[in-house]
């Protein structure tokens, strides 16, 4: 059974073919493949019925000056396409838009950085009477520790500048 890639890999050897220019395994492949194939064998039919319309009708050469006229067209800097610039009126709105877009974007990053006062959560809450309780239960025990101590004046501290007080 043929497959997809072996008609493209075929079809792309079928001039070639035509012509009789492949030689060796190639050549049997494409001719193997062209014997199973009817789409590769009517391309076949088409590139060698092509090739015989060009030997019938003969080769024939171009005017003379053909080349040099096309390449003095194609490097003549009159005939240069114009970069397009888009009229005065658009270029301000241009601008005129980008300016806002960055003045938003200015705002909205500016918005994001304000800082709100967060009401004291159930979580610190806790946390702060854990911390008090541990501080005061093991103040001259075994679990005494410095950083309960500073925990709780720390937390009381900042309970004070909640309310005010400081």
């Amino acid at each position: 059974m043929e497959t997809r890639v072996d008609c493209e890999y075929i079809r792309g050897l079928l001039a070639d073919f035509s012509e009789d220019n492949l030689l060796g395994r190639a050549a049997r492949r494409a001719r193997d493949h062209v014997a199973a194939c009817e789409a590769c064998a009517d391309e076949l039919k088409t590139f060698e019925a092509t090739a015989d319309l060009v030997r019938e009708k003969g080769l024939r050469e171009p005017p003379v000056g053909l080349w040099n006229a096309v390449y003095n067209r194609i490097t003549d800097p009159a005939r240069a396409p114009s970069v397009a610039r888009p009229a005065a009126g658009l270029r301000l709105r241009l601008r005129i838009g980008a300016a806002i877009a960055a003045l938003s974007l200015v705002i909205l990053f500016g918005l994001s950085y304000v800082r709100r006062p967060q009401p004291p959560s159930v979580a610190n809450a806790v946390a702060a009477e854990y911390v008090e309780g541990h501080a005061v239960g093991s103040r001259d025990g075994l679990f005494a520790d410095r950083f309960s101590l500073t925990s709780v004046a720390a937390l009381a501290e900042a309970e004070q500048r909640e309310n005010g007080r400081l």
